[in-house]
């Protein structure tokens, strides 16, 4: 069932109704992708659970709603989007960009936040070089348009020798995606302050996933951030780079689905 109101345009499932008494999970996509990465762990994840994945505004079908600028907005979108729902509490599963979000979402609506994973992300701040690194991408979205960044970053996104359905499903995605929507998300990833203390005080359980071949976060990165967590759990996914979500879905499901079946 797709819903393209205020706040946030999302995929639910079940697709026919809700599962009755069953807990929610939030998916939170990627930059610069939308609710689509999530094609094949949403519906295998909805078999005990519901399941919401909603496009971030600036994305996918909420693209042309007002972009915001900061995580925080973000953040609050999810929960307006909860409350359409009559969505009380929620576990978060946030991949890169998506994880930023979550944290920010445990950081401003912690009673609403059942469990949380993060999914090759971080809970630290941008570096003086990531910073740097975001307003060169900036200047190259202004000035060149989605495609060209994307075209700079694919390399990075995956492991060494990734299966062109993966890629070609990623990247038809990315390459959909308005200007000022990705100009706005760099913008929001650069200004993102360290939560860092935010992940520290969290009681919920917690799960890092981590693919071995990522470079943008790497396994010993997502392995100190567990270790940090009071659960300290982490997986890490064979054969896959940044994006689990299309190099190794099925291990993902795994994962996740162990992790969110334990309330």
């Amino acid at each position: 069932m797709t819903n393209v109101s205020f706040p946030l345009s999302f995929d639910r499932y079940p697709l026919d109704e809700p599962l009755s008494g069953a807990p929610w999970t939030v998916l939170v996509h990627a930059f610069p992708f939308d609710r689509r990465m999530w094609k094949h762990v949403a519906r295998p994840l909805a078999q005990r659970r519901n399941v919401l994945a909603p496009d971030l505004r600036g994305f996918g079908h909420s693209s042309s709603l007002p972009s915001p600028r900061s995580l925080d907005e973000h953040a609050d979108d999810l929960a307006r989007t909860m409350d359409s729902l009559s969505i009380d509490r929620a576990s978060l599963v946030g991949l890169s960009l998506g994880g930023y979000v979550a944290l920010a979402f445990a950081e401003r609506h912690p009673d609403r936040l059942a469990q949380i994973a993060l999914v090759d992300s971080r809970a630290a701040a941008d570096s003086d070089a990531g910073k740097q690194g975001r307003k060169q991408s900036m200047a190259i979205v202004s000035s060149q348009g989605v495609s060209v960044l994307y075209q700079g970053l694919e390399a990075r996104l995956f492991s060494k020798d990734p299966l062109p359905i993966a890629t070609d499903m990623m990247r038809a995605i990315a390459v959909s995606q308005g200007r000022d929507g990705v100009l706005a998300a760099l913008a929001a990833m650069r200004d993102r302050p360290d939560r860092t203390e935010v992940w520290d005080a969290l009681t919920v359980a917690t799960l890092c996933v981590v693919g071995r071949h990522d470079v943008l976060t790497p396994v010993d990165e997502m392995r100190a951030l567990a270790e940090r967590a009071h659960s300290g759990r982490l997986i890490v996914l064979e054969n896959s780079g940044h994006l689990p979500c299309a190099e190794a879905p099925e291990r993902l499901v795994e994962a996740l689905d162990a992790f969110l079946f334990v309330r």
